[in-house]
């Protein structure tokens, strides 16, 4: 069984055979999917771009090792109504809902109109990746 959390954590790289790098998270436990930005960009797949910096990563661990969680710095938990107020979640993720759910609507001279999300909470910061509690994977399935 594995549940997700998010955490800040830098890129580290660490040589595969001798000779390639691989891109990974600097963290004391193994994890098994990753979902990252950095500053508002998505760097899920360009972890090489961020060796030595910090990032905003959504991770899946296993249910075992929770527990090493509560002590880890750069942790932020998983509960969505904490995270979305936290300094550190909004120096990577500051993408409002008034940006996120604005529509197109496209002329027929050419020009787009960009209409803004207008509910009552247009203010509120949304999540980079959507986030669940428990993942019921066997780490065969996760690794193929």
């Amino acid at each position: 069984m594995y549940t997700r959390t998010v955490v800040i954590a830098k890129v580290k790289a660490i040589k595969v055979d001798g000779k390639d790098s691989e891109y990974v998270l600097d963290l004391p436990f193994k994890y098994t999917a990753i979902n990252a930005v950095c500053l508002g960009v998505d760097v899920t797949y360009r972890l090489k771009r961020c060796v030595g910096r910090e990032v905003l990563a959504y991770i899946g661990i296993d249910v075992k090792i929770k527990a090493r969680l509560d002590n880890l710095t750069g942790n932020l938990g998983a509960d969505w109504k904490v995270i979305k107020t936290r300094r550190e979640y909004l120096k990577h993720w500051f993408v409002k809902k008034e940006d996120a759910l604005a529509t197109k609507e496209f002329k027929p001279d050419g020009l787009v109109e960009i209409k803004k999300y207008d509910g009552i909470d247009k203010d509120e910061v949304t999540q980079f990746v959507p986030f669940v509690d428990e993942v019921d994977l066997e780490v065969n399935e996760l690794l193929g």
